[in-house]
């Protein structure tokens, strides 16, 4: 009786009684080349910058039985590694120059793709390729992961604040912390010496004397009230009220949350204070 293959190492089996004689050699290629490449073999293949099919011999050597596949070639696009539609798991290395990627995949199902200069490990589970580690418990890294993987690309604060772009700020030097650009919010207090804002007339046009300033002040009313988020007592105006008599001091922050200019109030208490001399 002839000899049948099993369906995912396709490795030897021979019929009862088969073989007398050379039944060693068979099970010696089976257990000491065949087992043993799906579990530690390495291979290096070259992709001609063409899609890529394993081979797959019955009872001898071959690229899809390899636990490790190393490409290498220079590519001009993405290509696709086809490989067995049976379960199996790979350990892939896009050594390619070119900068596409391997798509792994079998020739009906989808797949995994693996970037140029990466390595990864993936399994086809009979029918499509995916990826074979989506949890890590814990991880550390031995260079920054770049902000296009979903990193800062820095080791410190300040090289990811610089990666991400989010400007320039010395927490060193208490007596030097800049914000370059930007703003900030959503902060529940800030404490300084000294807080200014710019106000150089060379920044601006359509510069106006504030009339009734009074009116507005009256029609303003200062309230106490406490905060809901830390219970803590305050005493401000209320942005809404503000917004009738002043709308320029008045934003809508992207959470939907109101917030008040109080620099611009100063410059109608000075003219309401004004307006109450000359009379």
């Amino acid at each position: 009786m002839a000899s049948t293959y099993s369906n995912r190492l396709r490795l030897e089996l021979m019929a009862n009684g088969d073989q007398s004689g050379t039944w060693g050699t068979t099970n010696n290629t089976n257990l000491g080349t065949l087992i043993e490449e799906a579990i530690a073999g390495w291979e290096s293949i070259a992709t001609g910058d063409t899609d890529v099919t394993l081979t797959t011999n019955n009872g001898s050597s071959d690229q899809a039985r390899k636990a490790m596949l190393k490409f290498t070639g220079t590519l001009t696009a993405n290509r696709n590694v086809i490989v067995p539609a049976v379960s199996k798991i790979y350990f892939i290395d896009n050594a390619c120059s070119g900068s596409f990627s391997l798509i792994v995949k079998p020739s009906a199902g989808t797949g995994v793709t693996v970037p140029n200069g990466t390595k990864t490990v993936v399994y086809c589970d009979g029918t499509n390729v995916v990826s074979a580690i989506n949890w890590l418990s814990a991880l550390t890294l031995g260079t920054a992961l770049p902000v296009a993987s979903g990193g800062t690309g820095g080791t410190s604060q300040s090289a990811a604040r610089t990666g991400l772009g989010l400007g320039t700020m010395s927490t060193q030097d208490a007596n030097n912390v800049a914000i370059t650009g930007g703003s900030a919010t959503g902060m529940t207090s800030v404490s300084a010496t000294t807080i200014t804002g710019t106000s150089d007339a060379r920044l601006k046009s359509d510069i106006r004397t504030i009339s009734n300033a009074l009116e507005m002040i009256n029609e303003l009313d200062g309230k106490r009230f406490s905060w809901n988020k830390t219970s803590k007592q305050d005493i401000g105006l209320i942005a809404q009220d503000l917004e009738k008599v002043a709308p320029e001091l008045v934003e809508l922050g992207p959470d939907g949350i109101k917030t008040v200019n109080y620099f611009g109030v100063i410059g109608i208490l000075v003219n309401a204070v004004k307006e109450l001399a000359a009379r």
